[in-house]
């Protein structure tokens, strides 16, 4: 099995994790997305975080936020939003997702300002962006309108 395959596999397994989260089995998702990022990192023990554990790391965001643990779920976020940051720059439609997330959390805690000052900024990306998802856009917008 080359590293390629393991890294496809684990790819996989991040994917079954995000459906099982959409269909509200958040615990299993959770181990899945904690088990992928888990293995991508081995495949690079010495290597700094990379793109492709900001998706998992979202993940776990949502999981713990699902489990009202929004410590955690910030913790999640937050490296999920550095990392994008770092690889693609703030103007970027993957930050954008990634601030969104983090917004939630504000939300949540009631920083209503802060959630919304960062929702503003991910919906001008998202907008100015033809590669940015629907789904990211409709979701931003919804968390918007909620808050205004």
């Amino acid at each position: 099995i080359t590293v390629l395959n393991l890294q496809r596999a684990v790819q996989a397994m991040i994917d079954v994790a995000a459906i099982r989260l959409q269909r509200g089995f958040a615990a299993e998702a959770e181990s899945l997305f904690a088990e992928g990022l888990s293995r991508m990192r081995s495949f690079e023990s010495n290597a700094p975080a990379r793109p492709r554990d900001a998706r998992p790391l979202l993940g776990l965001g949502r999981c713990r936020m699902a489990a009202k643990d929004l410590d955690a779920a910030e913790k999640h976020f937050r490296e999920a939003l550095d990392i994008e940051k770092r690889y693609f720059g703030d103007a970027h439609p993957r930050t954008a997702r990634a601030q969104t997330a983090l917004a939630s959390v504000l939300v949540a805690r009631g920083d209503i300002d802060g959630a919304r000052a960062m929702l503003r900024s991910s919906e001008r990306v998202l907008t100015a962006s033809v590669a940015a998802s629907q789904v990211d856009r409709v979701t931003t917008e919804r968390m918007l309108t909620q808050i205004r």
